[in-house]
């Protein structure tokens, strides 16, 4: 979220009236902003109305109300404020600053960008906006336009950490992971004790191939804060990636432990669980994820799965009807369906469904050798049987199934290369 921290404050003190009992107008505001330092943001606006009472033409009045406004979310009055504050003061770049913020966080992009780019030009070696431009230009998905304003900030600021970072993420979403790298690199050496940064540069590392060193700097993340979760839940799927599923199980357990309200995590746990042969924790995992979001069609899916690999074909079908009927485009589930259809020997219905798998994933290797062998158990012609086991050996190459490739040499046909 963007900053709107620009507090102004008077060049010097009205001082007390002339029978010395009294604050004056700016004694309000530099005490408002005293408040507004500690985080006493309603001391702060009290503070603030007091000088606006005292004198209704104090334009940094209402900009630092419209500040502390903000920081108690409540952007309409921020807008009011800093809108009163530049009728009173155009020049205060402040007001365009902060009102700018408030229209960011109301999703009102234009009218924020408008706004900062008048703060900008009002101080062109003011930080604060440039790096609040930046962040708008993310929120905008404009990403070269952030880097742009991220490296004029850091010409301003060189010794930021947060703009690196934040330059960092602009060049993952570029693409352009060296330059990621490069910038969390340097946030990391600025402030070694950002979590984040580490965070960063292992999903970039993650994102090379490089898992090792993902792994690495997930650890570090951690070792800095072991309550960043998503540090766990980034080194887990690093460890899938090199099949180290335990030590992926136990980093989602972490996950788990704090955060468990994320479906996602039971999910991938779940996987993991699966893949070990542990097929009751995967389906307990599986039902949990969904029991927190039940309308995703792959934690059915895979819970289907699961349900067939321990005989339970009933259940594997009532998810699998499930799964579909919340993403009818599926070509693995339909997959899955018929496998389980052909466990029950129902090899029509089996059929059916490999027909719809191989209509939405015509590539699939899977599907023709699962519809051949239906065909060769429930009466199909040999041209049908022979089409789909050949079929499976040429997009399969070398990772054919041997009992596929049995079947073919034991009738004698041959393939066409």
């Amino acid at each position: 979220m963007p900053s709107a921290a620009i507090i102004a404050t008077p060049a010097t003190s009205g001082g007390n009236n002339a029978s010395g009992n009294h604050l004056s107008s700016d004694d309000y505001v530099t005490q408002g902003v005293d408040f507004y330092d500690s985080g006493k943001y309603y001391d702060a606006i009290q503070a603030f109305t007091r000088a606006i009472t005292l004198d209704p033409l104090n334009a940094l009045a209402y900009a630092n109300r419209g500040l502390a406004y903000s920081n108690l979310l409540m952007f309409d009055q921020t807008i009011a404020d800093e809108t009163q504050a530049i009728k009173l003061d155009p020049t205060l770049n402040s007001a365009y600053n902060n009102r700018a913020f408030a229209y960011d966080n109301q999703g009102k992009y234009e009218l924020a960008l408008v706004d900062y780019n008048q703060a900008v030009a009002l101080d062109t070696t003011a930080e604060e906006p440039i790096f609040n431009r930046a962040e708008l230009y993310e929120h905008m998905n404009q990403y070269e336009n952030a880097v742009k304003d991220y490296t004029q900030a850091i010409a301003i600021a060189p010794d930021d950490g947060s703009v690196y970072n934040n330059r960092g993420y602009c060049y993952d979403q570029l693409g352009q992971y060296a330059h990621a790298i490069k910038d969390y690199t340097r946030a990391i050496a600025l402030d070694p004790h950002n979590p984040v940064a580490y965070d960063n540069r292992g999903k970039d590392y993650a994102a090379l191939g490089r898992y090792t060193d993902a792994i690495a700097d997930f650890t570090q993340a951690i070792a800095v804060d072991p309550t960043h979760y998503q540090a766990f839940s980034n080194r887990a799927s690093a460890y899938d990636s090199l099949n180290q599923l335990h030590d992926a199980i136990e980093d989602y357990s972490r996950v788990i432990l704090l955060h468990p309200s994320d479906s996602v995590i039971y999910n991938s746990r779940g996987i993991d669980y699966a893949a070990l042969g542990l097929y009751y924790e995967a389906i307990d995992d599986f039902s949990e994820a969904i029991e927190l979001d039940p309308n995703d069609a792959i934690d059915y899916g895979n819970r289907g799965q699961s349900y067939d690999s321990v005989g339970d074909y009933d259940l594997a079908l009532q998810d699998y009807n499930r799964s579909l009927q919340l993403d009818s485009t599926s070509a693995s589930t339909y997959l899955n369906r018929g496998i389980t259809y052909y466990h029950k020997s129902l090899y029509q219905s089996a059929i059916l469904d490999f027909n719809q798998a191989i209509t939405l994933a015509p590539d699939d290797p899977a599907a023709y050798g699962w519809r051949g062998s239906a065909y060769l158990n429930s009466g199909g012609t040999d041209d049908q049987i022979r089409d789909d086991f050949c079929r499976h050996v040429q997009l399969a190459g070398a990772d054919a199934d041997p009992v596929v490739t049995d079947a073919i040499k034991q009738h004698g046909w041959q393939c066409p290369a």
